[in-house]
């Protein structure tokens, strides 16, 4: 007998088959099942109709399969009342069913959909991260959270975005007794390329994913636990009016496809080899910067979630240990910020860059001091006359030994 892990994966290709061409064909549910996958990434032109295809896709799939919920995740609390309305929608466009049919439950912390009784999504808001743990034996069930327009303008953004996903993801990790169709909770993501400010950029480590994979593929990065689907879709565009605002096309991130970068600051790939050394320094909202340098003390910059190997210095007294210095004023100097202004520093990703602007003291660090501090020594080489010496000394010992079993010898016979 076939497992519902089995079956949904056969019933996905069905699910696709009433999309229009046209319109985004829900690629990423092929890897729904696949235990190897952690992270489903859909980075796609404005008007390709993912939100709603996924959606679509999503209750269909809970609907025939009691073993899969998935939840819903908004910024705030507000756009939880957008989701249940787009649901609602979605329900009556597609499927011939009664008004009492559909109910929600409203909590503070979450709204749960019922469809004939049986739930099939909980709605809720990074806000509720916390208090969602005291429902985490319910939430346990809804095991796909689906996150959309996770790239937003730079004001939108929670400053502890991150860690407000990671809390409710861990809501949802725990052990489930009857197992259901996904052993380990997954995510997706979907939005438009507006900026790399998304903070989950970042604690994902997703740059050199998102540097490598072509616009117009999706390819799954198993070392990384990841797929990502990049798509311009040309034919949802035709027809859309953006003159209004001035806007193109080809000039707009959210219709080209393309992210906007600034390659003039950031370093290459060839050169991360170059840079061998760091130096680490805890930032406020369990992020870090990263000062990369090589032997001539050439350096670039890095903000980054992943904590480095070394931490040398911190800039919040909650990172005050053993061995780790606090940065006071001593470290910062106005005039440097300059540096920065004119292009002279190199950055690891546009990421790095848009978190200099959010927080400019870090422009006056004086990093050439900070390296000073933290190179290894060099170890010194001894000199000509050292070596000289030495060579004389070995001779000279080389010498009684000589004579020394000379004599030995002699006197013997």
């Amino acid at each position: 007998m076939k497992s519902d892990s089995e079956k949904i994966k056969e019933y996905i290709p069905k699910v696709r088959k009433d999309i229009p061409k046209k319109y985004n064909q829900v690629k990423l549910l092929d890897y729904l099942m696949d235990d190897d996958i952690r992270l489903l990434i859909s980075i796609t032109t404005r008007g390709d109709g993912k939100t709603y295809n996924y959606l679509l896709a999503l209750l269909k799939i809970a609907m025939k399969f009691k073993s899969f919920k998935f939840m819903l995740i908004s910024r705030h609390f507000t756009l939880r009342k957008s989701y249940t309305t787009t649901l609602d929608g979605i329900l009556h466009e597609n499927f011939d069913l009664p008004r009492k049919s559909i109910f929600i439950e409203n909590t503070n912390q979450y709204s749960k959909l019922y469809v004939n009784e049986e739930p099939l999504c909980v709605i809720t808001e990074l806000n509720a991260a916390t208090d969602l743990k005291y429902y985490s034996t319910m939430l346990k069930y809804y095991r796909l959270l689906v996150y959309d327009e996770f790239i937003a303008l730079p004001t939108d953004y929670l400053p502890d975005e991150a860690q407000r996903l990671k809390t409710i993801y861990e809501s949802v990790a725990r052990p489930v007794d009857n197992g259901g169709v996904l052993t380990t909770p997954k995510i997706l993501l979907m939005g438009n390329p507006i900026n790399f400010d998304s903070p989950l950029f970042s604690y994902f480590n997703l740059y050199h994913i998102l540097e490598r994979q072509k616009i117009n593929t999706i390819e799954k990065h198993k070392k990384d636990k990841v797929v990502l689907e990049r798509w311009k879709n040309m034919d949802s565009l035709k027809g859309m009016k953006l003159d209004t605002f001035a806007t193109s096309k080809d000039t707009d991130n959210s219709y080209s496809g393309e992210f906007q970068t600034n390659k003039n600051l950031v370093i290459s790939p060839k050169e991360y080899t170059m840079y061998k050394n760091i130096v680490g320094i805890k930032l406020d909202n369990e992020q870090y910067l990263v000062i990369h340098y090589d032997e001539h003390l050439n350096y670039y910059l890095e903000i980054t979630f992943k904590k480095p190997e070394k931490i040398q210095y911190t800039t919040v007294l909650m990172g005050l240990t053993n061995g780790v210095k606090y940065l006071d004023d001593y470290y910062y100097i106005q005039s440097l910020e300059y540096e920065h202004n004119d292009g002279e520093i190199k950055y690891a990703n546009t990421y790095t860059i848009t978190q200099f602007d959010r927080m400019p003291h870090l422009k006056t660090l004086d990093y050439e001091e900070l390296i000073s501090e933290c190179k290894p020594p060099v170890p010194i080489k001894p000199n000509a006359y050292d070596e000289e010496e030495e060579y004389q000394l070995k001779q000279v010992e080389q010498t009684k030994e000589r004579l020394v079993r000379e004599y030995l010898f002699n006197d013997y016979f």
